[in-house]
Order: structure tokens, then C-alpha cells, then sequence
């Protein structure tokens, strides 16, 4: 019956979560429910739908046996998300001491508003850090669930802004490294898929990741820059990108109007 019941997830289209997506699918045999929160903002929302209906495309024809496992995406616009207060000021408190991106809030605030419980989220443990404020992020506040590998905030943490936010989830690969998960899927066969991925949240011309943005930059810190056109790395190295941010700003106070200039 276990194996009957959908296993909920995030499911993105980038690395991570399609990691967790071919795990559960082709090692576990389960059930899977994805689900996928529209922002028509995002920049990178064709690239990630793209994605993720190749790797479907890519799993009916190598392993069909997954037609019957995966279940249609529940899609969900962020617009159509009920804010919720308490939500709302428990995301305001974390960020001030955590990298805490606006897609965190809405997750939750999703997952309240349709009672959702032990979602699978894709977190994984950071090797390679970025920023000072991405040391390893949920530190001390987790505790195992009682499968191999996988945890969940503590429930002794349940005041707090991080339970408010990050107590739905389940994180099954928070003993990973991004190596690891290439190892991994080297190993079962699962490379090809993972290639397909997408990471990049600002994309140049609708289809080459910028080499600039944090998830970008991660790529490059945990050794997967090969992703990245040479010539986007090179001029995310060269420190161009931090004087045109720098011009943008000095611009934009001559005249608030203006938006940035081409990268």
C-alpha cells in the first residue's frame, strides 16, 4: 500500500528535484504527485517547462513502465496563492538572517492553504558555499525521519520562522552533495536525464544560462561550469558583470526609469 501512495514533490525540472524525481521512480518504484507553482515572472519558466516535459517525454520512451507511477502535474499560478499573514511574517523574519528566495513563501503558503504534508523537497547539503549566507542552510533545526537518509525540520523548532516555513517538507537528499547526485545517476544510468535540466533563473536570448545568476554561479562552485557556454563563464569571471550591476544602479538614480542595459 506503501508503495501505492503518491509521494508529493516540487518538482522543478532542474537538478535537484529531478533527482529526487528519477529516484523515486526508477530505484523506488512509487507513486509520485508532482507539483509546480507558476511565477509568469520568472524568467526561466519556458526553459523549466521545457524541461521538464523533455525528461517526461524521455522517461515514456526509455522506461514506460513510469506512465503508471507518475501522476499529471498539479500546476498552480502564485497569483492564485491566499497570502497568509503569519506565513508572510515568519518569511520576513528568516531572510534577515538566510538567503530566503520569494518561491519559499509561496510554497508554503501553498502547501497550507491545501493542508499538504511531507512534500518531498529537493535541498541539498552545500559543499561548495557561495555566499556567507549559504552556509549549510538548515544547520542544527533538522532531524531524521526514520528513512535513510532523509529529514525534516524539528518538531521542537515549531515556533520558529523556519519550521513555519519549512515544516511541510520532507528532504531526501539533504546527505548529498551535487557530486554525490552525479555519481549517483552515472551509476544507475540516469546522466542523460539529469543533462536536460534547467538552472539558470536569467536566461540570454531564451536559451543560454547567463553564468551570472546564483543558481549560475552554484553550477560553477560544485563543478559543473561545462553547463555554462565558455564565453558566459569567461565574462562572469572577468568582473564585467559587477560594473554593469554597478552603472545600472548609478543610472537608475539619474533616472528611475530606466531598467539596465544589455548583458
Amino acid at each position: 500500500m506503501e508503495a501505492l501512495t503518491p509521494v508529493k514533490l516540487f518538482w522543478s525540472g532542474g537538478w535537484d528535484s529531478t533527482f529526487c524525481l528519477l529516484q523515486l521512480l526508477l530505484t523506488e518504484k512509487k507513486v509520485v504527485q508532482p507539483y509546480y507553482l507558476i511565477d509568469p515572472k520568472r524568467k526561466s519558466l519556458r526553459l523549466e517547462l521545457k524541461a521538464r516535459r523533455e525528461i517526461l517525454n524521455r522517461l515514456a520512451r526509455e522506461h514506460p513502465e513510469t506512465s503508471t507511477l507518475i501522476l499529471p502535474t498539479i500546476f498552480y499560478e502564485v497569483g492564485d496563492i491566499v497570502p497568509d499573514k503569519e506565513l508572510v511574517k515568519a518569511f520576513s523574519e528568516h531572510r534577515k538572517t538566510k538567503r530566503c528566495e520569494s518561491q519559499y513563501l509561496w510554497q508554503a503558503e501553498y502547501c497550507k492553504q491545501f493542508g499538504l504534508q511531507d512534500v518531498e523537497m529537493a535541498a541539498e547539503r552545500d559543499v561548495h558555499e557561495v555566499t556567507e549566507l549559504e552556509k549549510r542552510y538548515f544547520g542544527p533545526y533538522v532531524e531524521g525521519t526514520g528513512k535513510p537518509g532523509e529529514y525534516r525540520i524539528a518538531k521542537v523548532y515549531q515556533t520558529e520562522p523556519i519550521y513555519k516555513l519549512f515544516g511541510w517538507y520532507t528532504f531526501p537528499i539533504y546527505d548529498l552533495s551535487r557530486q554525490d547526485m552525479e555519481q549517483e545517476a552515472a551509476h544507475q544510468g540516469w546522466l542523460a536525464f539529469m543533462q536536460m535540466t534547467w538552472f539558470c533563473q536569467s536566461p540570454l536570448k531564451g536559451r543560454y544560462p547567463c553564468g551570472t545568476c546564483l543558481p549560475c554561479q552554484q553550477a560553477i562552485k560544485k563543478g559543473q561550469g561545462r553547463r555554462i557556454p565558455w564565453w558566459r563563464r569567461l565574462y562572469a569571471q572577468s568582473g564585467f558583470e559587477k560594473v554593469r550591476q554597478w552603472g545600472t544602479g548609478i543610472v537608475r538614480k539619474i533616472n528611475p526609469g530606466f531598467h539596465t542595459w544589455r548583458r
